[in-house]
């Protein structure tokens, strides 16, 4: 029984000196970093720098997480600890219209998933009907509605590292678009329909 609990205090402790606070600059409409991937355990700080007043408040998050909301504010800090992997989207809700929203992919710490090695650059953005991908590794781009709703998959040519994607089946709005690659998330990143 010993041995048990001095392998678990063990455990909390590897796992505590693993986790990393991600800070995030609320300024005037805009997150920075608008996304960014973390592990469980980790824990985000918003700190707000502009002069308007803004808000954090989650829009999309994994079965099992916690939902998080800030007050509104126009300083200070807000800080949430993350304890489910999986995407998270979050907004303003006073300035998501105009393109104030941000996301994060979160994976379970202390396994060693091999490395997904997958890129997009998506252009342009802002964007009308049509966009242009160039990528390397990927072989899916994913769009997701901010609430969490894939709204439309593209599979890529393996052989291939461009491909031009019509969105116009899509309404006006702010959507994230994923990278990935055998089905494993390896990139996400913000994208608005005008």
């Amino acid at each position: 029984m010993k041995k048990i609990y001095a392998l678990s205090l063990l455990v909390i402790a590897v796992s505590a000196s693993q986790a990393a606070t991600i800070n995030v600059t609320v300024s005037d409409n805009v997150f920075t970093p608008a996304s960014f991937s973390a592990v469980t355990g980790d824990v985000v700080v918003w700190s707000w720098t502009g002069s308007m007043a803004h808000n954090v408040t989650s829009v999309t998050i994994p079965t099992g997480a916690v939902s998080f909301a800030s007050p509104t504010q126009a300083s200070g800090t807000f800080s949430y600890t993350i304890t489910v992997a999986g995407n998270y989207g979050y907004v303003c809700t006073l300035h998501q219209t105009v393109g104030m929203v941000g996301g994060f992919t979160v994976t379970a710490s202390g396994i060693d998933d091999p490395a997904v090695k997958a890129s997009s650059l998506l252009y342009p953005n802002p964007c009308m009907d049509k966009v242009t991908v160039e990528y390397s590794g990927a072989d899916e781009i994913r769009f997701t509605s901010v609430t969490g709703l894939v709204v439309k998959s593209v599979v890529l040519d393996p052989s291939g590292n461009r491909a031009e994607i019509d969105l116009s089946d899509l309404p006006a709005g702010i959507y994230f678009y994923s990278a990935l690659r055998e089905g494993m998330y390896a990139q996400t990143r913000r994208i608005i329909k005008l």
